[in-house]
């Protein structure tokens, strides 16, 4: 299951995964698929096949999330404000959370790129609605996730994969946050075990990377701190940048997670009776 929360997203939220009866019984698929190379999608249209996926095994498109397509236009056709549309795949709400403010989902053009992006928009009029009717903090946020909260199904989940997602804050930057306030907050994460944040960043500037439930619990890069080096040059969260994800396993003891931004590769945690973690991906 995806959740996302965030100002911008552009182009498209990429799964690629190898054979579902392959990932399950814990074997290393490579069909000989070579990167770039377009492949047709479970979801939405044909996508290259990212590197870091073929380096994994991975070759198989579950879905690609072109939010600048048509079909986007009308939220209703892929997205459940409140219950009342159980067939759209994805859902308002977080793991458990049902969120309080508006779906503030659209897309525009942003000049930036001078094309069609999806805007996930949080409007400092909603302040803490979501935590005063609630008591928690996350039903503040403004997006959705391929789980139905209403139903408590699921609407799109695989074993292994690689994902990928192309975003940026929108802006404009918080001069007058506190430090330690997180600003206007986006994220996109893969729910798990493990819980894997692929990004989360925010309009003081801030953004990382973590794994929960990796052991250690690390952070795989941040633009502040010695994790900072993890980045390219000139890394900023109100630039359009790619960021990646995978997570494999052995199909037996360990699960494998691997992150990059720009296709640069941070650390690889492991999950499971090995624990500890390995430099690169």
């Amino acid at each position: 299951m995806v959740r996302i929360t965030l100002v911008s997203l552009v182009i498209a939220l990429l799964w690629s995964a190898a054979t579902h009866l392959a990932a399950a019984q814990g074997q290393s698929v490579h069909g000989g698929v070579p990167a770039s190379q377009q492949v047709a999608c479970d979801i939405g249209p044909p996508a290259p096949v990212p590197v870091e996926a073929v380096a994994a095994g991975l070759t198989h498109c579950v879905a690609n999330f072109d939010f600048s397509q048509p079909e986007y236009a009308t939220l209703s056709n892929w997205f459940d404000c409140d219950g009342s549309n159980p067939s759209a795949l994805w859902h308002s709400g977080s793991a458990g959370v049902t969120f309080v403010n508006p779906c503030n989902i659209h897309q525009k053009i942003d000049p930036v790129v001078n094309q069609n992006v999806m805007n996930f928009e949080w409007l400092t009029s909603y302040d803490n609605n979501g935590y005063n009717q609630t008591g928690i903090y996350q039903a503040n946020q403004v997006g959705g996730q391929t789980f139905n909260n209403w139903t408590n199904f699921a609407t799109l989940t695989v074993g292994n994969y690689y994902v990928e997602t192309v975003n940026r804050v929108e802006g404009p930057a918080c001069t007058s946050c506190p430090p330690n306030s997180g600003g206007a907050d986006g994220d996109v994460y893969m729910s798990g075990p493990p819980e894997i944040i692929v990004e989360e960043s925010n309009t003081i500037g801030f953004a990382s990377a973590v794994c929960g439930g990796c052991r250690p619990s690390i952070y795989y890069w941040t633009n502040y701190g010695e994790n900072s080096s993890r980045l390219p040059s000139g890394y900023s969260v109100f630039d359009y940048h790619t960021y990646g994800a995978s997570l494999t396993s052995d199909g037996a003891t360990n699960k494998y997670v691997c992150m990059w931004v720009d296709h640069i590769g941070a650390v690889r945690g492991v999950v499971g009776i090995e624990g500890g973690v390995v430099s690169g991906c």
